[in-house]
């Protein structure tokens, strides 16, 4: 990932299909459980599906899918290049 195109956002943010890789978390007690489900600094991570409300949102990381809810997602800093598919 080039880092001057590269942006960081929150991973609640991404539209579907968006392609980042996990920065870092929010300081909170919901930290470890996420990074026990994978969600690591580091690891690169997708979009798979918003439900129709925006919560919850389904994400692709470690090999396999994992629904998260928004305000859990809130919680995740990601830096994407652009690249969407």
């Amino acid at each position: 990932m080039d880092a001057i195109a590269a942006k960081k956002m929150r991973l609640s943010e991404l539209p579907k299909g968006q392609r980042a890789v996990i920065e870092e978390h929010d300081q909170s007690d919901f930290k470890l459980t996420l990074m026990e489900m994978g969600c690591i600094p580091g690891e690169p991570i997708w979009i798979e599906m918003i439900a129709p409300m925006g919560d919850p949102m389904a994400i692709q990381i470690a090999g396999y899918y994992l629904s998260i809810r928004k305000a859990d997602a809130d919680k995740i800093w990601v830096s994407v290049s652009g690249k969407q598919l």
